[in-house]
């Protein structure tokens, strides 16, 4: 909008052909973009949804692999070797 507000401050004050082409080519993009918008507001809808599912699947996974790896730590720790008391006599 400010692009659109700036061009046509530009032609009132000097209407050249410059001027108002560049003001024509502002309005046509304006158009096309807020003919896209529409639909890729949905797409991006659409789109945190999946990435909110995954990011919540990730945590998930991440905690399962943190807790295999500190029961796998805790099976594979070497046995103490145990140590032979003298015999007094």
């Amino acid at each position: 909008m400010k692009r659109k507000r700036t061009a046509t401050n530009r032609v009132k004050k000097a209407p050249s052909a410059e001027t108002r082409k560049a003001l024509r080519t502002v309005t046509t993009e304006l158009n096309a973009v807020s003919k896209v918008l529409p639909k890729a507001r949905e797409q991006k809808a659409a789109n945190a949804q999946e990435l909110a599912a995954l990011k919540a699947s990730l945590k998930r996974a991440s905690a399962y692999i943190k807790v295999i790896s500190k029961a796998d730590k805790v099976l594979n720790k070497p046995r103490k070797k145990v140590r032979r008391r003298r015999a007094s006599a």
